[in-house]
């Protein structure tokens, strides 16, 4: 057993974080009397036992310095010395975050996660709900990163990362913020899934007519996104053997398709089932992240910063929206679906994983290729599917495309550009310089930015030239 440890930071990542335990526990069947043997044999990769056997305990770690957030009882235990809570503040300041405030936590937040690595028989890494806009996501998380990469050298470090939305800030200073944390996800993490509110915000507006939705809403299409990308590293991967042409010639001549049952198609097709084990933080890596650190011959950065897609967008009331047609193999790929604020008429992916996820996932596994290739113009063959038998909390059929692409370089200049708006005539930078930290430290963290949007649009270009017919934005048609 190959175990992860998840790490909830901020009042952003605690939310998340408790939200999602609670859809894990119900996805892996904690509580019910009816569990499968699917949801019960791989629940020790993010779960572990209490030390009187009895009951299941989540392998998580809660940090904030606003004790409400704390997330209430469940139907599972969490163990308490794993919530490091203060009643300070870092008042929405990275710089109070990593440098003072977060400091007097630290020794106390190794501590417990130092208790969990103890509970693994074989750890394979670790994963950090945050949010890049706030002083604790941005600047503690940043800490926290910083330290385990330093502890656990050898150990995979993914962060599911919520970039700030400018019309929707809850502080002047998130965009300081973020360029600063990038900075360090880009040098400590091994995997970021970027999670853009700006996008969140469009997709409620445009789906739902929700101008002004709740933080639960937003966190709603967030978790899905996060149960999606997770599932295949906690369940096993179902796949098929089909029977010769012959042999679906003759079904098809004894059956009308429409209209049985899979159990009958099943038979009918003399389908094989296989099961695989779990991926690991570490197979994910391999997939999506070493063929852009191959072709990225600059070695300034390792592009790590991934989009996702979801489908179906779904409401906090179960409501479908407009994209939804009960076929995922058709709208995965849609740009509507992408939870990030970009573009893919200009851009390159250099590697995907499509997750599909309920009983009927694998039937759709053949229809998948060309449609993502349509939707996101590749000159790359890096692309696997993967199917999940049990299906997200609420939902019988759905998917989440993960992409290491090119177009990742727009919510990155949106960003840069929010912080020059204001660096220029170093509008708040007291706020940074009065924790210790150093005016030319923000300009460095601005300046690796464009190192890494630079890096971003180089591997563009290399693609387009070396492979044209993969690129063709004048016949690109929104779905």
């Amino acid at each position: 057993m190959s175990e992860i440890i998840s790490i909830h930071v901020g009042k952003c990542g605690n939310r998340l974080g408790h939200e999602f335990w609670a859809m894990l526990a119900a996805e892996h069947g904690i509580g019910s009397v009816n569990s499968t043997e699917s949801q019960v044999e791989n629940r020790g990769i993010f779960f572990s036992s209490a030390e009187d056997g009895l009951a299941t305990v989540p392998r998580a770690v809660f940090v904030d310095f606003k004790p409400e957030t704390k997330p209430a009882a469940t139907a599972f235990a969490f163990r308490s010395e794993n919530f490091i809570f203060a009643e300070n503040s870092v008042a929405q300041n990275y710089a109070k975050g990593y440098y003072t405030e977060g400091p007097e936590l630290i020794d106390k937040i190794l501590k417990a996660i130092s208790n969990e690595v103890g509970r693994c028989s074989n750890l394979q890494g670790f994963i950090m709900t945050h949010s890049l806009g706030g002083g604790v996501g941005s600047g503690l998380g940043s800490l926290i990163i910083a330290k385990l990469r330093e502890t656990y050298p050898d150990k995979t470090i993914t962060t599911f990362s919520v970039l700030p939305s400018v019309p929707h800030q809850t502080t002047v200073l998130e965009p300081y913020n973020a360029v600063l944390a990038i900075e360090q996800l880009s040098k400590h993490a091994d995997l970021v899934f970027f999670l853009d509110n700006d996008k969140l915000y469009e997709i409620y507006f445009r789906e739902f007519g929700k101008s002004n939705p709740t933080y639960q809403d937003l966190n709603h299409l967030l978790l899905h996104v996060i149960s999606n990308v997770t599932a295949p590293l906690r369940f096993h991967r179902e796949d098929q053997i089909m029977p010769s042409e012959q042999r679906i010639q003759e079904a098809e001549r004894q059956f009308d398709l429409d209209l049985i049952s899979f159990d009958e198609f099943q038979k009918a097709y003399e389908i094989v089932h296989v099961r695989s084990a779990p991926l690991t933080l570490h197979d994910m890596v391999k997939k999506l992240v070493s063929v852009s650190s191959e072709a990225n011959s600059s070695g300034e950065s390792l592009l790590h910063f991934l989009v996702t897609t979801l489908y179906p967008i779904i409401s906090r009331d179960n409501k479908p929206s407009g994209y939804y047609s009960g076929n995922s193999d058709s709208s995965l790929g849609q740009r509507q679906l992408i939870l990030s604020a970009v573009d893919v008429r200009e851009t390159i992916t250099m590697a995907n994983i499509a997750i599909m996820r309920g009983p009927q996932a694998m039937y759709n596994k053949d229809y998948l290729p060309n449609t993502i290739q349509s939707s996101w113009p590749s000159g790359d063959k890096n692309s696997e599917i993967i199917s999940i038998e049990i299906p997200a909390k609420g939902i019988t059929l759905g998917a989440t495309l993960i992409a290491n692409s090119t177009v990742i370089a727009s919510p990155l200049e949106r960003i840069a550009s929010n912080f020059d708006g204001m660096f220029r005539s170093k509008a708040f930078v007291q706020h940074y310089t009065g924790e210790g930290m150093e005016v030319a430290e923000m300009a460095q963290a601005r300046s690796k930015l464009d190192v890494l949007i630079t890096a971003y649009r180089k591997m563009e270009e290399a693609f387009r030239e070396t492979e044209p017919e993969y690129y063709d934005g004048e016949d690109y048609e929104e779905g």
